[in-house]
């Protein structure tokens, strides 16, 4: 598998391949990250969509950038 893009679903794993545990989500959120020579996308993680259904509208936002993204890259 090698994957040019990447969305990571949670502060942990985002935080995880950015190399920076202590990184915030939001602002990680809404920004195009590396990871390696891939892009990487970060967004809630489904667990905290059931708990706050008001980050289902920031969740598809980050989505569609991420299919922006992809668009291009293929």
């Amino acid at each position: 598998i090698d994957p040019k893009i990447i969305l990571a679903l949670g502060r942990i794993s985002g935080g995880v391949l950015i190399g920076n545990l202590d990184a915030k989500l939001k602002d990680m959120r809404n920004r195009v990250l590396k990871y390696k020579n891939r892009l990487l996308f970060v967004t809630y993680h489904p667990s905290a969509l059931l708990r706050n259904p008001s980050y289902k509208r920031p969740t598809w936002e980050d989505v569609q950038l991420v299919q922006k993204y992809y668009n291009e890259v293929t």
